[in-house]
């Protein structure tokens, strides 16, 4: 039940739980996948190249619901 960030830089072993992407284009605090009650959902924490929903730009700060099998991009990342 706790956040999962994804950015360009470790976090600190006492902060939040993070998912590093050592790619350039990828923010320090890209995005966050969030505990749900009925699963996950992601959001883009304002990030400078932007992060994609199943092709679709998300809006910054907004909350957007996984399903199984989605795909999220971040940079030339890949994420399903």
């Amino acid at each position: 039940g706790k956040v999962l960030e994804i950015g360009r830089k470790p976090g600190s072993p006492t902060g939040p739980r993070k998912l590093v992407l050592p790619v350039p284009e990828v923010s320090s605090t890209h995005a966050e996948l969030r505990p749900a009650s009925d699963g996950w959902s992601l959001r883009d924490n304002s990030s400078t190249n932007g992060t994609r929903l199943n092709g679709a730009w998300l809006t910054a700060g907004q909350e957007y619901r996984l399903k199984n099998g989605d795909h999220i991009k971040i940079a030339q990342v890949d994420l399903i």
